[in-house]
Formats: C-alpha cells, structure tokens, sequence
C-alpha cells in the first residue's frame, strides 16, 4: 500500500510540479520535500511548496501553492496560492490566511479568525 501511495505522489509530482511552478513571481525559491517535515518558519517566503511524506507547517509566506501528499497541513501564516492536501487534515489558524482554494480529502479545520479567500473542495 505505502509502495503505491508512493507511485501516486511520484506521478502528481510529475503533473502538479510545472503547473504550479508557473504561480509565484520570478526568482522565488521553491521547497520540495520527499519525506520527512516541511516548515516555513515566521519571517521566511518561498514560491510553492510541495512534500509527498510529511507535515506541512506554514508559519510564513507561500507565494504560490502548497501540495502535501500524505499528512498533514497547518497554516498560521501566508499561502498567497491553492492548499491541496490529498490526505491528511489542513487547518487553519486564527493568524492563518489562504488567498486561493483548499481541496482536501482529510478533516478541515477553520480556526475563529482564520481566512480562506477560495473555495474549499
């Protein structure tokens, strides 16, 4: 099973990937996770970001989309783009703040003063 959900994140990486890359400006780095933990620390801005085994902790800015395969995502700061959390829960924190739409297949939770702009699919 954990063999195949491997092979799905590979795959949507390969069709995700250069979508998103073309969502944030020019010269903004990216950060791609594999497994392990994905955190954007108070103060700290990337372009997308993406992780296929691990949490997602966004404390600062994401200027284009993040994309978490396999756990979870939390967001107390910025994510200018899309949240997609293919599985695993997302929630957003009181200071948390998504301009775009947030597809998820896991629990959603939206904290009194969390903001998300989108939709939620």
């Amino acid at each position: 099973m954990r063999r195949r959900m491997m092979a799905t994140a590979v795959l949507l990486a390969g069709i995700l990937v250069p979508g998103i890359a073309a969502a944030h400006g020019e010269g903004e780095e990216d950060q791609v996770v594999l497994t392990g933990r994905l955190e954007v620390g108070e103060g700290e801005e990337f372009g997308n970001a993406v992780i296929f085994d691990g949490p997602v902790i966004v404390d600062g800015e994401i200027h284009g989309n993040v994309v978490a395969a396999n756990d979870s995502v939390l967001v107390s700061g910025l994510v200018e783009g899309d949240v997609h959390a293919f599985n695993g829960p997302v929630t957003v924190t009181g200071e948390g703040r998504v301009d775009g739409d947030v597809f998820h297949r896991g629990d959603l939770s939206i904290e009194p003063g969390g903001v998300v702009a989108g939709m939620l699919l």
